[in-house]
């Protein structure tokens, strides 16, 4: 089924390969990192060239854990009320494995530069995904995005000094 779901992507938006594929989890992360043989399926497919990167979008900090032995991306919940993904953003960034947050905004309960500069203060993080349904919303959060990114990366270089 994954086989069939990534070639049939693939044909849909016209290219040889993607970038990566994250498998979605029901909350059973280590199972279907270890046991349902998904991983698997896009090891095969990443060998054929079809995918470049393999991951999973957890729900349990294990299960994050434990991705980042096993996958080159994962995507894990970070925000001021959801800190449980820590460890495994660290272990993932020394791993050299891609981290990408979801619900950084807690589900709009966050404010948005709070969110970014706790996103952003991890080094192993890659991005953030940000949803939204109104583009001047998707605006103001690229542009808090923008400001806390120059932060911190101030913040760095005057550390680094």
């Amino acid at each position: 089924a994954i086989t069939a779901s990534v070639e049939r992507s693939l044909r849909r938006l016209r290219v040889n390969n993607a970038d990566a594929v994250l498998l979605h989890s029901d909350g059973r992360d280590e199972w279907i990192l270890k046991e349902s043989g998904a991983l698997d399926a896009l090891s095969r497919l990443k060998k054929k060239g079809m995918i470049r990167a393999m991951g999973i979008s957890t729900k349990t900090a294990s299960g994050a854990l434990l991705a980042t032995t096993l996958a080159d991306v994962l995507m894990v919940t970070l925000n001021p009320d959801d800190l449980s993904n820590l460890p495994a953003i660290r272990a993932a960034g020394e791993r050299g494995v891609g981290v990408l947050i979801k619900k950084a905004f807690a589900s709009g309960h966050a404010v948005a530069g709070e969110a970014f500069r706790l996103c952003f203060a991890e080094p192993g993080v890659s991005s953030v995904v940000i949803g939204t349904i109104s583009p001047s919303h998707l605006e103001e959060n690229a542009r808090a995005a923008e400001r806390t990114i120059e932060r911190v990366h101030a913040e760095r270089t005057d550390e680094a000094r």
